[in-house]
């Protein structure tokens, strides 16, 4: 949701944003269309296609899933810089280090998103994350860590605690802000 609420500040960049994931093209467009994303989310399941030849696959997860990050690409399709997160739950950073990594790159501001986007059927469809849902899911994660993080004596295992709940707290933000828009 960050993404989408601060795109034109990627645009202003020089960045287009497209999410990949491996689900099916259904799926991702329910999931567009029910957070009112202002940007295409991609199907390359198995990862042949995107993931695998970015280095972003992860084969050890329910038999394989694109490993979450954020990676800026100049319009010839150069990498200019990534931030890989480590698994399914560590997502990419707040967003000043996405767009200071955009900015990092120096490309002319686009004035539009390409049009970029598989021709699906916006279907509803049942894996696609609920909007209702998101707030309860998050708040458990911040709950649970919190609670746990009060058991942890190592210093490391309670900052990684800790950063978990930032994370929450952040996502839980934009969500909010996403929905007075």
């Amino acid at each position: 949701m960050q993404l989408a609420n601060h795109i034109e500040k990627f645009y202003d960049g020089g960045v287009d944003v497209v999410a990949l994931t491996v689900d099916d093209p259904g799926r991702n467009e329910a999931m567009r269309r029910r957070w009112d994303l202002p940007f295409p989310i991609v199907s390359d399941p198995g990862g042949d296609t995107y993931l695998r030849p970015m280095g972003l696959w992860n084969p050890d997860e329910r038999g394989g899933i694109g490993v979450p990050a954020v990676v800026v690409l100049d319009q010839d399709s150069h990498e200019i810089g990534r931030i890989v997160s480590r698994d399914f739950a560590d997502r990419p950073p707040e967003l000043s280090s996405v767009i200071a990594l955009t900015a990092a790159a120096g490309l002319p501001p686009i004035a539009h998103r390409t049009s970029w986007a598989d021709n699906t059927e916006p279907l509803e469809h049942p894996g696609a994350f609920r909007t209702d849902a998101f707030g309860t899911y998050f708040r458990a994660i911040q709950f649970a860590t919190q609670a746990l993080s009060s058991r942890l004596t190592d210093p490391d295992d309670i900052a990684e605690a800790k950063a978990m709940q930032t994370m929450c707290a952040e996502f839980l933000s934009e969500r909010n802000t996403r929905r007075q828009d």
